[in-house]
């Protein structure tokens, strides 16, 4: 499964992945990221620097942007 970014509002994104100890680890390096058990989610700041940390961290994985995340500023 990939990797599935979607936006949640202004100041955060939503990024979902199948689990495995790896991806947990490198999301959780990523300042502000947080597990949201309802969605069971990962709830990460909706920044340049976030968005651009999770490209990185998941670059072996397919990786699905939602069409709302502005992703021409990175």
């Amino acid at each position: 499964m990939a990797v599935t970014i979607e936006k949640v509002n202004d100041n955060y994104i939503m990024v979902s992945f199948n689990y495995s100890y790896d991806n947990v680890l490198a999301i959780k390096k990523i300042e502000g990221s947080r597990w949201n058990e309802k969605k069971k989610a990962w709830i990460v700041p909706n920044t340049n620097k976030a968005i651009y940390a999770i490209s990185v961290a998941f670059c072996e994985e397919d990786i699905i942007f939602d069409s709302s995340i502005d992703l021409f500023d990175l």
